[in-house]
Order: C-alpha cells, then structure tokens, then sequence
C-alpha cells in the first residue's frame, strides 16, 4: 500500500510539473514565433514593396525626363529659328511687313516638326502680324490678315516683354486657347516666346506652340499610374481625365489639395524622390525645377510629377505576404509546440528515471553498506588464508627437513651404538687382556663409525642451517644483496621429498655469480608457490615429469622461469590464472589464492612481472625483477 501511495502521488507530481513547464513554454513558443513572424512579414513586405517602389520611381522618372527633354529640344528650336530669322533678316527693320519669306520659313519648320503646330510673329504691341498653323489633318495654313488677333493680353507676352536678347519665354503648360475658346479637341500647349528687336530685325515677338498630347497621353509604365500636378495643386495629368485642366475647365473640386490633402501635405515637406504611403498606394514624389512660366534666370520649382501603384497592388502585395509568411509561421509554431512537448516529456522522463535513481541510490547506499561488511569480512577472511597458506608452506618445510633429517641422523645414531657396542666388548676384553689384533679390529671399526658419523652430522647441519635462512628469511623485510642460486638451492633443499614423493626430477640452471637486491623471503615464497602449483597441477594421479627453475640477468634484470612439461594449463584459466580464488581442484582443498598472491608479491612488493608464457607442452612462469633501492620500496608490505 506504501508503495502504491507513492507511485500515485509520483505521478501526480510529475503532470502537475508537466502542465506547469508546458504551459511557460507554450506563451515562450507563441511569443518568439508571433514576434519572429511579424519581423519576417515585415522585412518581406518592405522587400517586395521595393519591387513597387521601383516600378513606380521608373514611370515618374520616364516622364520628367520626357518633359525635361521636350523643353530642351523647344529652346533649342526658338532660339535657332530666331538665328536663321536674323542671319536671312526675314523681317528687316524700316521695311514694310509682308511676311512672304517668313511664312516659307514657318511652314517647312512645322512639316518637318511633329511637336510644333503653330509660328507666329507678333508686333511689340502683341498685335498678330504672321501666324502659321499645323491642322490635326497634317495641312499647313497660313491665316489671313482678317484672321489675326492681339494676344497683348496674354500672359506670356506679358512675360516675355522682360526677355533680355536671345532669351526664350516657356510658358505654363495649359490647353490651347483660340478666339477666346478652349480648342477642341484639347492641345496641351507649351509655348516658346524670344524678342526679335535685334540685329536690324523688327521689333516683335517669335512665338512657337508646341503640343505635349503624346507626352501626356504616353503610359510610362503598366504597373503605375502618372499624376502631373502644377504648382496651384491643379491636376494636368491624372488617370481619371475628368480631373485635369480643372483651372481652366472651371473644375475647382478637381484639385489635388481637395482630392488627397494629406498626400499634398508630404508633396510640400517631402525631399524630391520621396517615397510615401498614403491612401492605399505608394506614391513617387518628384518636384521639377523648369524654365517654364518662369523669367527669372533661375529654374523654379513649378510643377510635381506624382507617380503610384494601384491599391489593388498594394493590397494584394499585403495579402501575398501574409499567406507568405502565415503558412511557414504556422509550421515553425506547430514544430515548436511539437518539439517542446517532447522536450518536456522528455524532462519529464527524466524527472522520474531521476527520482528512480535516488531510490536505487539510497538502496545501493544501503548495500553498500552491507558489501563493505561483507568484504571485510571477506578480508579478515583472506588474510586468515594467506596466513594459513604460509604455515601450510611452514609445515611442509618442516615435514621436509624432518624427513630429510631422520636419514643422517639415524646413520649417525647406528654408527655411534655401533661404536658403544664394540667399546663395551673392548672393555671387558681388557679385563682378561686383548690381543693387538683385537685392537685394530676396534680402532679400524671406530674409524669407519666415526667418519660415517660425521658425514651425517654435516649434512644435518647444512639442512638444519638451509631451514635456518628460510625461516629467516620469510620473517625478514630487509633489503639484501642475495644469490638466486642460494635461494633456488635451500627451497629444492627442503622440498626434495615432495620431488620424490611425486615421481619429479628437479633441474636448476643457475649461475652461481647472479645476485639480486631483494626481500629474500618474498622471493623464496613465490618460488615455493610456483612449485607447488606445478606438482599439484601439472602432474596428476603420479605421473612422472620434470621441474626446471632456471635464472639469468639480462641488462640488470633478472629472468627467473619455473618450467614443467606437464599437462599445461587450459585457455581459460590461463587468462585468469592470476585472480583470486581461481583454481581447478576447489573439491580437494585448494582455495585458488597462490597464483593470485603470487602476482600481487611480485608486482607490489618485488615491483617486477610475471606472465605465462605459451608452450606446446607443460607451462613455463617467467618472473622479470629488478634490484630494488631503498626508495623504491618505502611504504611496502608483506
């Protein structure tokens, strides 16, 4: 029931959590996206809008240069006409005016000129004198004298009466007025007026009418829509026909500062060039600076181009880019709802595989404790082994040297009662009197027991003496100055029973020069165990064999091998021949901790190596130890 309370208040806890986190995370989610989408729809909408810009930059640029281009080309023809008309002196001062000459040379100008429809030449009064027209149907007419008029009242004779010599008049461009009546169909005018009185030439005005129908009527672009306006906000050009010329059509309403005020607002505090949105549309602004209307000398600001799109086009620009924008901006905000919903489940995931882990932690923390119990127990119990192990090796080196000792000393033993008896008999012959036969026969055998009683004694005193350096050396961690062949020698020494009982002949190969700065006792050790193990697994059930430990020195180091031609060692206990407790014969006694103890006083305390080393038949151990130096060693146990 614990348990289960626990899950359940678990799993509370964790969709609580997610709800908390996917909720932050969504208001995150829809806020980057709705910020990121307005700033892509943004910067693709001012992208696109550039494409608008310059379609309807490149209308309202068409036409100025246009318009730019045909007063330029109409100044340049009333000033060379006035030159011809002075170099031939067509109309001579002090002469009677006929005009005959004049008016040849009006009308083969107005042929060969499509934009000039009409030359005239008036008095100093304004007074019509020559005038030479160009009908619609292409024919050249010269108006009789009955058919002149006085234009004195016109503006721009007026203004052309303050026209210094070879100055040319532009007047304001307006509809053709004749007789008082607006021409029809209507002629956008622009006329070019210079003074004649120079040069021994009449005094007089040379007026030449140029027509801008086909500048006006001219679509400069099929994206944008033209607006010419003057100074006054009156239409000249405008896309709906209705709205121009209203100053001189008395259309009042029609009017740029009626029709889009806040448009004129920017027409006049706007740079020229300006692009703005107003009304739906984006407009072009251009202010031109012309000769026209204007005597001043200085080119005057007099008349804005105005160019724009359609609100359609801006309209369906704004909803192309929306969808534009909308479409990939719903995936990014799906994908990221999507990905932060596995994001946090993910955490989720995580949350409780971590609270998982802080269980399993608590309960390893708890085995833990139980395993270090455990292993010092197990310890205790391996140095009781280890203990064990060197009694066990003790004991039989005991058992050795007693066994060995009882033959030499049991011969000692024989020849001394030997000696006792024939030194009783001698004694007791003495009492009756001896031969001297007799005597040599007791001198001769106490000859003999005495020399075969020393023999024995010695060699008891070499076992006895060989016992003595092992087991002092096994007690002993000083460093010293060994010979290999002394050691090898007391271990053969005190083990030969062992060799016999076992049917094993042993071999050393051994110089008796190789010494070694070692712990003797350590070394001695591993030696025994090396040997034990091969009697104990390299020959079983009594077969015969042999033992050979040999040791050389090579480059310093000393190269000891306990070789065996016995039955070998499987792969895999050979890989783990060198671990605890790995052993073959487990049943009969063995604990599998000689090799491993092996290696551990060879490595850590000899700081040398050991290693098996392959063979077609038997196993060879091979030790590699290096003299050791005091350093070397410090802080080293058995």
């Amino acid at each position: 029931m614990v348990k289960q309370y626990q899950s359940y208040l678990c799993k509370r806890f964790l969709r609580s959590t997610y709800s908390r986190r996917m909720a932050s995370r969504l208001l995150l989610v829809c806020s980057l996206t709705f910020i990121a989408g307005v700033f892509a729809f943004y910067s693709l909408f001012e992208i696109r809008k550039e494409t608008l810009s310059n379609q309807v930059q490149r209308a309202a640029n068409e036409f100025t240069a246009d318009l730019n281009r045909q007063i330029g080309a109409n100044t340049d023809f009333t000033q060379q006409l006035y030159s011809e008309i002075s170099y031939y002196n067509l109309i001579r001062k002090g002469e009677q005016f006929d005009g005959e000459e004049l008016a040849n040379v009006f009308a083969n100008h107005l042929a060969r000129n499509p934009t000039l429809y009409q030359l005239r030449w008036l008095d100093e009064a304004g007074n019509e004198k020559l005038k030479v027209i160009k009908e619609t149907s292409g024919k050249i007419t010269r108006l009789a004298n009955d058919a002149l008029v006085n234009k004195g009242h016109r503006d721009y004779m007026q203004a052309a009466k303050k026209l210094n010599e070879g100055e040319v008049y532009h007047s304001a461009i307006d509809l053709n007025v004749e007789y008082g009546k607006i021409e029809r169909p209507h002629r956008v005018t622009m006329r070019g007026v210079i003074y004649t009185g120079h040069h021994g030439l009449l005094p007089g005005y040379l007026v030449a009418n140029f027509q801008l129908n086909n500048i006006m009527r001219k679509a400069y672009s099929t994206s944008a829509l033209l607006y010419l306006t003057a100074r006054d906000g009156y239409w000249l050009k405008h896309p709906d026909k209705s709205k121009e010329w209203g100053s001189q059509l008395s259309e009042t309403d029609a009017n740029a500062i009626r029709d889009v005020p806040d448009l004129w607002q920017f027409v006049n505090t706007k740079h020229s060039g300006s692009i703005v949105q107003a009304y739906g549309k984006l407009w072009q602004i251009l202010s031109l600076k012309t000769e026209l209307n204007n005597i001043n000398g200085e080119l005057e600001q007099n008349l804005f181009v105005l160019s724009s799109t359609t609100e359609e086009q801006l309209a369906s620009l704004f909803k192309n880019t929306f969808l534009l924008v909308a479409f990939p901006t719903m995936l990014v905000l799906v994908y990221g709802i999507w990905s932060q919903h596995k994001l946090v489940k993910e955490e989720i995931r995580q949350l409780a595989l971590n609270e998982e882990l802080r269980d399993e932690k608590r309960q390893l923390v708890k085995s833990n404790r139980e395993l270090e119990k455990t292993l010092k127990h197990q310890r205790s119990l391996q140095d009781e082994l280890v203990e064990t192990r060197k009694l066990s090796s003790l004991g039989m080196m005991v058992a050795g040297i007693a066994h060995e000792l009882n033959t030499p000393i049991g011969s000692a033993m024989m020849s001394v009662s030997t000696l006792q008896d024939r030194y009783d008999s001698l004694a007791e012959r003495l009492k009756k009197g001896v031969t001297k036969s007799a005597l040599d026969d007791f001198l001769s055998l106490s000859e003999d027991a005495l020399d075969s009683t020393m023999r024995n004694l010695y060699k008891s005193a070499d076992m006895i003496q060989s016992f003595k350096r092992l087991a002092l050396d096994r007690t002993s961690m000083t460093l010293e100055d060994i010979h290999i062949h002394t050691i090898i020698n007391d271990l053969i020494v005190m083990m030969y029973p062992h060799f016999e009982l076992n049917s094993v002949k042993i071999a050393i190969q051994c110089d008796e020069a190789t010494t070694l700065k070692t712990y003797p006792g350590i070394l001695s050790q591993i030696l025994q165990n090396l040997v034990e193990n091969a009697l104990h697994h390299a020959f079983p059930d009594g077969q015969k064999g042999k033992l050979q430990i040999a040791a050389k020195k090579e480059r310093g180091l000393v190269h000891i091998t306990v070789s065996d031609d016995g039955v070998g060692i499987s792969q895999d206990i050979k890989e783990n021949i060198f671990d605890p407790f790995v052993t073959t014969k487990r049943g009969e006694g063995n604990t599998g901790l000689g090799m491993h103890l092996v290696h551990q006083w060879t490595t850590q305390i000899l700081k040398g190596r050991i290693y098996v080393e392959p063979m077609i038949q038997g196993a060879r151990f091979v030790l590699i130890l290096p003299s050791l130096k005091e350093e070397d060693v410090n802080g080293t146990t058995a």
